[in-house]
């Protein structure tokens, strides 16, 4: 096997083993569930986005004048609502997110 293939081949079980939902009560540290930039779909994030705000999460932060509120930065409004949703319910979705070990917060945007 080449180094090539050996490679792809620890990349892909890792995130195999990492791919599924991961819930804040298996963690030793505080973790924030963020945005995953690369694998993220603008449609994907939007489609969640709206479906937590209109459920569970109080989304007034990335509104017009909310302290996260970026217009030209979706995946970071995007990360606010993914994490707001983790803490309510434990779970990160791993089709958006991944479980970032330092705290993502910035100027007036506080995550919780």
């Amino acid at each position: 096997m080449t180094n090539k293939n050996f490679y792809l081949l620890f990349v892909s079980i890792f995130f195999a083993l990492i791919g599924h939902r991961c819930y804040a009560n298996d963690l030793p540290q505080k973790y924030w569930c963020i945005v995953y930039e690369f694998g993220a779909k603008e449609g994907d994030m939007l489609k969640f986005m709206n479906f937590a705000c209109s459920s569970i999460v109080d989304c007034g932060a990335i509104k017009l004048g909310g302290g996260c509120y970026q217009a030209d930065n979706l995946a970071w409004m995007a990360s606010f609502v993914l994490n707001s949703y983790y803490r309510l319910t434990g779970t990160c979705w791993n089709e958006l997110g991944i479980l970032w070990p330092d705290d993502p917060s910035y100027g007036n945007c506080h995550y919780l």
